[in-house]
């Protein structure tokens, strides 16, 4: 990252040009992050970013992961950014300051933070916080001493624990946490979490390129994980991990969309993310990395970026266009050469087809959800086919599974089992209980509790009593056959969808604003009857 706070792009203008477009999003945002801080000195929850907690008062409790916000605010405070009306304001840099105390002073003995409910101490947000305040204490080159000993404390509840679940985009994040700690305090112990930390992750790493999260890969969070790596090498030069992220960066460049999408439903965790900032650090490296960025933004450019949005979660945005903007590369390839012809990843179960004008990417272990490009244009968003029974169960094709694949020149085919899809909303008594386990039992088993719910609204999968078999045919286009069959004699089934952007597990930050989502589902009610008399019944969609 540059050292200097004064940035200058003169005559270059910030509507149409694809560097400058990541500056302008990331400010429009920031008098947002503003909005979310208490920002009231004499105020007992001073510095805090969650107004559900300090304004609202509908949370007993503060997410730490708000806390993170104090990292757009310092770097704004910090460079004199095209556009930029903060650079140097001096309440922004007092907010950092009050921000990171007000995680201090919120986070439990031990330096750890709950994130959705009390006593979780989360590793997600314990990392995401640590990382956002300890670049923005080194940014605004503070001198706090109370300060620094929590960010170790909470550093050294990092290296001691760990969650249940792979996610490895929280492990490259410890490991980038450790660093800062190891660079703003000289201890030896930080350094070696980190070395210790990128060790584990690589072990991980499959041989198509991508790092696992909870059951496989997911492109949106590869992009998080690669930022994250690439973070950690910028300051580390560490040489082990170039082959890694270049192996990751390839298999990323599968997953972008003609219209300069990226990512979606047919990955483990239905994220869309897309972090430029890890592309352009190790676009010095290989310039590659660099053209998935220009593909991505000339997308983003015509509104077809997703759209994260919500209070908890824009932050990663805000912070992560800036830091892109500061680490742009100047010299860049003139296109995205985009990889022709077909690629199976059996490992993740990922199909991707490239053939002249048209794009297809299909996960074939999760149903054969699909998204199908024509001449840069989403033709079909199709998350799989879906089934509402006579007793209002729904049942859902795309849950990842042991699915059956073959898989020919000329043809995919995936056959396996509906699941059913769970509906967990806490009422009133529910909520009590729950909040009541948490007092008693939860708060000394921290991942007794993330493993329960895990279980329940992530990994726990219950077979439904109906089958399914979708083939992919490429004949002169893309004919798409599905056949559904029920094996319970008195099942009734009132509804058949083809789902356009529907997601089954719980994942915070998956169902963003996407252009695919505008895509209508398909309701077929034809075969409602036939399903229900025949117990099987069968279609076909073609794209010329």
């Amino acid at each position: 990252m540059k050292d200097s706070g004064t940035l200058s792009q003169a005559g270059a203008s910030l509507n149409t040009d694809p560097k400058n477009y990541l500056v302008r999003e990331a400010l429009s945002y920031i008098p947002k992050v503003i909005e979310l801080l208490d920002r009231n000195p004499l105020s007992k929850t001073y510095g805090c970013f969650d107004r559900q907690f300090w304004h609202y008062r509908t949370s007993d409790f503060p997410s730490g992961m708000y806390q993170e916000y104090v990292l757009p605010l310092a770097l704004v405070y910090r460079y004199s950014f095209p556009g930029n009306r903060f650079y140097q304001e001096p309440r922004l840099r007092e907010w950092v300051i009050a921000g990171i105390d007000f995680a201090r002073r919120s986070s439990h003995p031990d330096g750890a933070c709950d994130d959705y409910y009390p006593f979780e101490k989360a590793l997600g947000a314990a990392a995401f916080s640590l990382y956002a305040a300890s670049e923005s204490y080194d940014l605004l080159s503070l001198d706090e001493p109370k300060l620094l000993e929590f960010l170790s404390r909470r550093a050294r509840w990092l290296s001691r624990n760990g969650e249940t679940g792979r996610l490895s985009n929280h492990h490259a994040l410890s490991a980038l946490c450790f660093w800062n700690l190891y660079q703003l305090t000289g201890e030896i112990s930080f350094q070696r979490s980190a070395q210790k930390k990128i060790r584990q992750l690589l072990s991980w790493q499959s041989k198509e390129g991508w790092f696992p999260e909870y059951e496989g890969c997911d492109p949106g969070y590869l992009s998080v994980c690669v930022d994250f790596l690439a973070k950690y090498y910028q300051k580390s030069q560490a040489p082990e991990l170039v082959e890694p992220i270049r192996r990751a960066v390839h298999f990323m460049a599968h997953f972008i969309h003609p219209d300069g999408s990226y990512g979606g439903e047919y990955g483990s965790r239905n994220t869309a993310h897309f972090f430029p900032d890890g592309l352009e650090i190790f676009g010095k490296l290989d310039s590659s990395a660099c053209a998935m960025v220009d593909a991505y933004l000339a997308g983003a450019l015509e509104g077809k970026r997703a759209f994260t949005d919500d209070d908890r979660i824009f932050c990663h945005l805000v912070y992560n266009y800036l830091q892109a903007f500061l680490n742009f590369n100047p010299s860049r390839p003139k296109n995205f050469h985009r990889i022709q012809g077909t690629h199976y990843f059996p490992e993740s179960g990922l199909y991707v087809r490239q053939e002249s004008d048209r794009y297809l990417a299909a996960h074939l272990k999760k149903g054969g959800v699909f998204k199908f490009f024509k001449s840069k244009k989403l033709e079909e968003s199709d998350t799989g086919v879906v089934l509402e029974t006579a007793d209002n169960e729904v049942w859902v094709s795309q849950i990842i599974s042991k699915t059956r694949i073959d898989v020919q020149p000329d043809r995919v085919e995936i056959s396996g089992n509906f699941f059913k899809r769970p509906e967990i909303q806490l009422q009133t008594f529910g909520f009590i209980l729950f909040r009541i386990f948490l007092l008693v039992v939860g708060r000394f088993s921290r991942n007794l509790v993330r493993f329960f719910l895990q279980r329940k609204i992530i990994l726990g999968k219950k077979r439904a009593p109906a089958a399914f078999l979708r083939r992919f045919l490429f004949d002169g286009g893309l004919t798409v056959e599905d056949t559904i069959s029920l094996s319970r004699a008195k099942t009734a089934i009132k509804k058949v969808a083809i789902s356009s952007d529907l997601t089954s597990i719980y994942v915070a930050t998956s169902q963003p604003y996407q252009a695919s989502c505008l895509k209508p589902w398909t309701w077929l009610v034809d075969q409602v009857r036939e399903l229900n008399t025949k117990r099987t019944t069968a279609w076909k969609r073609f794209w010329p």
